[in-house]
């Protein structure tokens, strides 16, 4: 199943001959972009990266910008960018108000703070950068920690696949030395 997934992701993602013919690319930027390391999934470092990179952008309060930065910081941190950018994709317009409150309960938490304050007062810059500290704090934490599990659990995976792929490799030809 997990190689169908790869094989489907890498149906989708744009060869090389495509991007070079973007005007956008063809600079600094998108030579650093075409970098293959960054677009296999051969390597399990590279892979694991991506997915952990994308579950921790995921979580943060960036909707908007998010694919971008995905992006900028996988070219940055050698991480392969069709998982990062799949992973980002965890979170949407749906599911960030829950998510979003769920991270901020976890900044509360963090905090120390027992709840959520019952006076609210919008206008204050005060109330303004107060809670965004808590959702910041709350959403570096969840992403944090998912991203953690996300990279081992993925490295994991690939490491247990290419191990299965070596011994079926090898039990074909233990196979054909016996004929």
């Amino acid at each position: 199943m997990t190689i169908r997934i790869i094989n489907l992701i890498k149906k989708y993602t744009p060869d090389k001959k495509t991007l070079l013919q973007n005007r956008l690319i063809n600079n600094k930027f998108g030579r650093a972009l075409l970098n293959p390391r960054l677009w296999r999934f051969n390597n399990p470092h590279t892979v694991a990266g991506g997915v952990a990179l994308g579950l921790f952008l995921a979580f943060t309060p960036t909707p908007g910008i998010q694919g971008v930065l995905t992006t900028i910081l996988a070219i940055i941190l050698k991480v392969n960018i069709p998982m990062s950018i799949l992973f980002i994709l965890t979170t949407n317009v749906f599911t960030d108000i829950p998510l979003f409150y769920f991270c901020y309960r976890i900044g509360l938490w963090i905090f120390g703070y027992e709840g959520i304050p019952k006076q609210i007062d919008v206008k204050s810059f005060h109330f303004i950068y107060e809670n965004s500290k808590i959702l910041l704090a709350g959403s570096m934490a969840v992403g944090g920690g998912l991203s953690v599990i996300g990279y081992f659990l993925t490295y994991l995976l690939m490491m247990g696949l290419r191990i299965i792929r070596f011994k079926r490799a090898q039990n074909k030809r233990q196979r054909k030395i016996k004929i």
